[in-house]
């Protein structure tokens, strides 16, 4: 991401009011808004970022929700530099208006949580969302994709704060009306299968007349950012959404454990003789083998039976192994 240095001198130039039209869009008034065409599953830079960590750690991000770092962080609107105008995209849950956004696991995972954002106009930094509603789609939603999470119905909003960023204008720098909140809601019993395109669909409620608004992903110097769909009719039909003719795409992160288990291996079974008169023999084993996706080869540890070069007492003896990733899924074998 390129890095610039911003300076605001004193906050004045000119008002710069909004137009809502059904609150699918808040628009820089006077801005030209191009035709909207669609452009599938456009290739971004820096979206569609994959972590790789412990249990319950971020394992994906969509995308960046501001393009330039501060205190506070800014989402800025490129309206001279890029002829952007859309500040944010209806997702009223109770205006009919909800978002999706798609996204593709590079392993098996457990989403335990997911953060999405969002801003109202005229709020302060205390957050006035009020309710999440979330759909996880194996597809895209309206053509051929079915819910397998979540419904449109049901409130899962468990926290809702201040992000420490601002949604602004490039052409008029310095507004504090839109502070873009950051929505964690949970998501148990959500399991992902790597190389599956799945899809997020979202709706928002807050306590103001203006918004929820969606802010999309914010990175500078770039107009099309995703592949981002709308629905303005109670999830019936979805469109692409676009600004003044460039895709977007929508910040969100999957927060949860990579559920892929070690593949681990033991050496076959071992049949040793006893010299005569004897109550056992010394037997040699090498140690399991263990493999991971993320890992590569990972230590193995002898959890039960005696170690190699013992001496084993006539009958059955087993010998187990186990094996632990990163993300803390564990594997084991046994051989005699």
């Amino acid at each position: 991401m390129k890095k610039i240095t911003y300076y605001m001198g004193f906050a004045l130039c000119f008002l710069f009011f909004t137009n809502i039209y059904s609150q699918n869009k808040e628009v820089v008034e006077g801005m030209q808004q191009a035709p909207d065409g669609y452009i599938l599953k456009a290739d971004i830079p820096n979206t569609g970022i994959h972590y790789k960590g412990a249990k319950a750690s971020l394992l994906y991000e969509n995308g960046p929700f501001y393009n330039i770092p501060g205190s506070p962080n800014i989402s800025m609107l490129e309206s001279s530099s890029l002829g952007m105008s859309t500040y944010g995209f209806g997702s009223q849950q109770n205006s009919a208006n909800s978002v999706a956004d798609d996204f593709t696991l590079t392993d098996d995972a457990d989403i335990t949580e997911i953060n999405l954002y969002c801003y109202q106009t005229g709020s302060s930094t205390s957050s006035t969302i009020t309710a999440v509603y979330l759909q996880v789609w194996d597809g895209m939603p309206g053509s051929g994709g079915s819910v397998i999470w979540g419904d449109a119905v049901t409130n899962i909003l468990d926290t809702s704060t201040w992000s420490d960023t601002y949604r602004d204008i490039e052409s008029s720098p310095g507004a504090t009306n839109r502070p873009i909140m950051v929505n964690n809601v949970l998501t148990p019993g959500l399991s992902i299968v790597a190389g599956t395109t799945y899809w997020l669909d979202w709706s928002f409620e807050g306590t103001l007349s203006s918004g929820p608004w969606q802010p999309p992903i914010a990175i500078l110097g770039q107009a099309t950012t995703g592949d981002a769909l709308q629905s303005v009719d109670g999830r019936v039909t979805w469109n692409p959404v676009q600004d003044s003719g460039a895709q977007q795409g929508f910040p969100f992160q999957l927060i949860g454990n990579n559920s892929n288990a070690p593949v681990i291996s033991c050496p076959t079974a071992i049949t040793v003789n006893t010299d005569a008169g004897a109550c056992g023999a010394v037997v040699n084993f090498a140690d399991a083998v263990a493999i991971d996706v993320e890992d590569g080869a990972i230590p193995v540890l002898q959890t039960a039976g005696l170690p190699s070069g013992s001496e084993f007492p006539i009958g059955v003896t087993t010998v187990e192994f186990s094996a632990t990733d990163t993300d803390g899924n564990t594997s084991t074998c046994q051989f005699t």
